[in-house]
């Protein structure tokens, strides 16, 4: 048998595989589900599909589009990975038999079907359907409405009895018998009778019903009458149910009232003064005390707010945004509530975001919040590279930004603040104004003005790199402090160093949500210029990190010989006799994993004797194994020649790209969210994958972590296959292929 020879060069490698979770199966039927608890932790940001399906007496009767799954494809795109459906069954229903129409329930089975093929976590309830259940709280209304209740709960649970761990059934909303005044005793009592019978209901069908994740709801879902009247139902399976409370404090603010603005950036309003930034604080902390540290997760249902005249938009983002990151820093998993009314974050009928700013203030609001004492964590590895924990300060910074003027083809001229809602002082600041480049323009051709400086301290550095063609510049305070409560300025003003007019500054990451020229006239809350205490990030986000990608990005190919060559360590030198001298082959490099290079400079104190000669005139190239690309380049020299294994192997054996060994096989649509680290193999990734909060993707060993890839920019298939290697250290890590 006549062998072919293949040369390899060998790298020692750390690979430390984490315990990978089984992606759902929607099919999968199982003898228990995840306990409340385990299905809470994977809940991330949460809208309403309000106004749609609980509209009387059909889906489209209050002004909304029918639901398709390209609407549903959008808001999973967006960042959001739980969505809750209102649904109405009594007009859909025999008024007599209770038996709801079958051409109903299989419409209500198709948009739970879109979300669920996407990944996503489904709450279904019974909203308020007319009144029947929610208005209907008296000892003389009690049979007749369990009957019903009974009724409908079991059938839709039958109907969906084999879904898995992604559905959720809430039993009830805002059951009531009027919105002022305390609750009698008879109220709570029915209204509690109301979430026994559902419980009852839904698991008397078994299958996956006897362990589904149930929420059951406060008295008219409000907070205060849950913390002072509010009795779990007994259950046949311990710790599968939530708790749902509704946010809509202050009124005032929220409902229509005469608060036009709300929170401490903004003129105060004195009947909304009872229910500012420590109150709302304060109320999740007790839905923390009471039920989530005893191990029963909360959900907040239903918050938010709509536009009106006169109303502060600026405040009203600032509201949101500080509800939600609240919430979320007393692990309440957040729905918003979404109408598709002029205020909504989607375009009902295309799906276009409509309102980007309240989408990334929702989403980026959304990720827990570390509490960090000192300095973060930095922990070295062997390989020489930094694991650092992010000390992240929930609602303790406000960055705000305004038009200042010229926004056009040669320059933008924009102010920002950046205000310490903080309790105490803080030093250490910097902020990053990041860019795209254009036209084939250097970065150095880029200059940011500073034109008033609120802080009296603040250095411009030169542009930095991070990814394609977007980079940043660097502002810095240096050890000057923020006082409590204090609020920096920044007037600035980015163009080309001549005034060029090939410059557009729409396309600019700090830009994002407004187009050119259309910059704020006052100042409005926004989440793209990063803020960083020590160079840690505490607030905001960059180009990558999460759903939202860089504005124009694009990956920068850096070739090295047929493939990108990304080396993780050092490699190994060792001195070796060998016994004949080999011709130098032509050789293709092919990777099979996307590691960390360390770059080092090999100085060898004695001539190292090596079986072939490395041309000299040869540079080889490290590709990039991040957002940011490493380019260390190592030159071998006519006096130095370097020791490598020469491995002859069975040529039948051929090595695969990318990871090993493989976890699973894959086909697109597919959809991951969690932590973890493992191999998949695919012969179908679709149209595009994206990634974000990730700490590694890559597909046949080239790097694409935290991107959004078409399937154009793909690299080839190795034996018929894409082998993509995830990796993520966090709970909120995501992959797609669509």
């Amino acid at each position: 048998m006549k062998y072919r020879r293949f040369l390899y060069l060998i790298l020692i490698v750390t690979l430390i595989v984490a315990a990978v979770p089984a992606f759902v199966n929607v099919a999968r039927a199982q003898t228990t589900l995840p306990t409340a608890s385990q299905v809470a932790a994977q809940l991330k940001a949460g809208i309403n599909l309000g106004n749609t399906l609980e509209a009387q007496c059909g889906e489209t009767a209050w002004g909304n589009p029918v639901v398709t799954q390209a609407f549903i494809d959008s808001v999973k795109a967006a960042g959001f990975n739980s969505i809750r459906i209102p649904g109405g069954w009594d007009c859909h229903a025999d008024p007599t038999t209770h038996v709801i129409d079958a051409a109903w329930m299989a419409r209500v089975t198709q948009v739970v079907d879109y979300a669920i093929n996407d990944g996503m976590y489904v709450v279904l309830n019974i909203h308020w359907d007319d009144g029947w259940l929610e208005n209907h709280v008296t000892y003389a209304d009690q049979t007749a409405v369990n009957v019903k209740q009974n009724s409908y709960w079991t059938q839709i649970a039958n109907n969906f009895k084999n879904y898995n761990e992604h559905l959720l059934f809430a039993g009830t909303n805002e059951v009531h018998f009027d919105y002022s005044g305390m609750p009698t005793t008879e109220y709570i009592t029915v209204q509690q009778s109301y979430l026994q019978t559902f419980v009852n209901a839904v698991r008397a069908t078994g299958g996956n019903n006897a362990s589904r994740t149930l929420v059951v709801q406060t008295y008219n879902t409000n907070i205060q009458n849950g913390l002072d009247y509010f009795t779990m139902p007994t259950d046949t399976i311990a710790n599968h149910l939530m708790v749902e409370v509704h946010f809509y404090d202050p009124w005032g603010f929220t409902g229509g009232g005469d608060c036009q603005s709300w929170g401490a950036p903004y003129p105060d309003q004195p009947s909304c003064d009872w229910a500012q930034e420590p109150y709302v604080d304060d109320v999740f902390h007790q839905v923390k005390t009471k039920w989530i540290d005893a191990g029963i997760p909360v959900i907040l249902g239903e918050y938010g707010m709509g536009v009106r005249t006169g109303l502060n938009l600026d405040s009203r983002l600032y509201y949101i945004g500080y509800v939600t990151r609240s919430a979320v820093a007393n692990g309440i998993k957040t729905f918003l509530w979404d109408t598709g009314d002029a205020a909504s974050v989607f375009d009902r009928t295309t799906g276009a975001v409509k309102d980007q700013a309240l989408l990334s203030t929702i989403i980026n609001s959304s990720v827990p919040c570390t509490t960090c004492t000192g300095t973060p964590t930095r922990t070295p590895t062997k390989t020489a590279t930094i694991t650092m924990t992010p000390c992240y300060t929930c609602g303790n910074f406000v960055v705000s930004i305004k038009g200042g003027g010229a926004d056009s083809n040669q320059q933008t001229a924009f102010s920002f603040t950046i205000k310490n809602a903080g309790a105490s002082a803080v030093s250490g600041l910097s902020a990053r104004i990041y860019f795209t480049t254009e036209s084939g323009n250097a970065a150095s051709a880029y200059t940011l003005e500073k034109y008033y400086d609120g802080s009296g301290a603040a250095t411009i550095g030169s542009p930095i790199w991070l990814s394609g063609n977007t980079y940043y510049f660097p502002i810095s305070v240096g050890a000057t402090s923020l006082a409590a409560g204090a609020t920096w300025e920044f007037q600035m003003n980015l163009h080309l160093g001549n005034y060029g007019t090939n410059y557009d500054g729409s396309n600019d990451w700090y830009h994002t949500g407004y187009a050119a020229g259309a910059l704020p006239a006052a100042y409005a809350t926004t989440n793209y210029i990063p803020i960083y205490i020590n160079g840690d990030l505490v607030l905001g986000t960059e180009p990558g990190m999460g759903p939202t990608n860089t504005p124009g990005a694009s990956k920068t190919p850096t070739p090295t010989l047929a493939r990108t060559l990304t080396p993780t360590l050092t490699p190994v030198v060792t001195t070796s006799t060998p016994t004949k001298t080999l011709t130098p082959l032509p050789i293709t490099l092919t990777p099979t994993r996307t590691l960390t290079p360390v770059v080092t400079t090999l100085t060898p104190t004695r001539t190292l004797t090596v079986g072939i000669t490395l041309t000299p005139t040869r540079t080889y190239t490290t590709g990039p194994t991040s957002t940011r690309t490493l380019t260390p380049a190592i030159t071998f020299t006519p006096t130095r020649t370097y020791t490598v294994t020469v491995i002859i192997p069975d040529p039948t054996i051929t090595p695969t790209l990318g990871c090993s060994p493989v976890t699973s096989t894959i086909t697109a649509p597919f959809t991951y969210d969690g932590a973890g680290a493992f191999c998949w193999q695919s012969s179908n990734l679709g149209s595009y994958i994206n990634s974000w909060n990730t700490t590694s993707v890559t597909i046949n060993g080239v790097n694409e972590t935290n991107l959004y890839v078409t399937s154009g920019s793909y690299p080839a298939k190795v034996n018929g296959y894409w082998y993509v290697s995830y990796s993520s250290a966090v709970s909120y890590g995501h992959f797609e292929a669509k």
